[in-house]
């Protein structure tokens, strides 16, 4: 069906063909970031290691660095919509509020998703590693989906970050990059309200909890 389009260039149905025999694998053999993985292999990454890192070299690296050190034409496009459209925010807030006020331990969850994240949660135990599932703000209609696995789970192995009540700032444009991120100073919030979260998680654990029940 790609090669028969005649209004397509000979590169680009080789490209369109290429990525959908890769997402055909993906789903095939149950992968995903199929991409991301490809590129992990075959590029050298190791010189670009440092600018991925930051400035500090301590991991924070945020989209406003990505655009001033490379602006490319993708990155203004998604910083420009959603201040061309300031409803998307209200609207994002909108759907958490609802969400978070209508879904419960009593809702209906899907059984596929549950028992995959508790095999995750038990395997990662298994290897000595504590699983948390990080419910972040600004994920639309995928809470449907993961609220009610999200109540499912040990309170140990979760963190809730999304109500608008409590982190407002989460849906503020003063605070926002593009749709789905924020910008350096929304990142910075972010993260010492995630690591404030973490810290309140071990503690609970209690002083003579083992590694894995921390």
């Amino acid at each position: 069906y790609i090669f028969s389009q005649p209004e397509m260039g000979r590169r680009d149905k080789f490209t369109l063909a290429g990525r959908q025999l890769l997402h055909v694998a993906e789903k095939n053999f149950n992968i995903g970031m199929g991409t991301d993985i490809i590129n992990f292999w075959i590029l050298d990454d190791e010189a670009d290691l440092p600018r991925h890192l930051g400035k500090k070299l301590d991991g924070f690296y945020t989209l406003d660095e990505e655009i001033a050190e490379y602006p490319q034409e993708k990155y203004f496009r998604r910083y420009n919509y959603v201040r061309d459209n300031p409803t998307i925010l209200t609207e994002q807030e909108r759907l958490s509020r609802q969400f978070l006020e209508t879904i419960d331990e009593t809702s209906p969850v899907n059984p596929v998703l549950l028992n995959h994240f508790q095999a995750l949660i038990a395997d990662s135990e298994a290897q000595g590693v504590h699983l948390i599932l990080l419910l972040y703000p600004r994920l639309e209609d995928e809470y449907k989906a993961l609220l009610p696995v999200y109540y499912h789970l040990p309170a140990q192995n979760k963190i809730e970050m999304t109500h608008p009540d409590e982190y407002p700032e989460f849906y503020s444009m003063a605070y926002t990059f593009d749709r789905g991120h924020m910008n350096r100073e929304g990142a910075r919030l972010f993260t010492e309200a995630l690591a404030q979260n973490f810290n309140q998680l071990m503690s609970a654990a209690g002083p003579n909890a083992s590694p894995l029940q921390k």
